[in-house]
């Protein structure tokens, strides 16, 4: 099967919204889908490639919210 990512990867997903707490419209959504690498783990590393998939999400996250800030 193909899958577009090598045997014994792993991957990590997240979604968010943003919702004005007055209103409940929503301010901004977001979502991300991240493979992990294929570097041999050694022991106490296993969450090594969420920590770096979750450090990107939210540095997109926060420079997105800086942007629509600005406008």
């Amino acid at each position: 099967m193909v899958t577009g990512k090598h045997a014994g990867v792993g991957q990590a997903a997240f979604e968010a919204e943003a919702l004005d707490s007055v209103t409940g419209e929503r301010i901004a959504a977001a979502m991300g889908v991240r493979a992990g690498g294929k570097a041999v783990k050694t022991s106490g590393d296993e969450f090594r490639d969420v920590k770096a998939a979750v450090d990107v999400w939210t540095m997109n996250v926060s420079e997105r919210f800086e942007s629509l800030k600005q406008k």
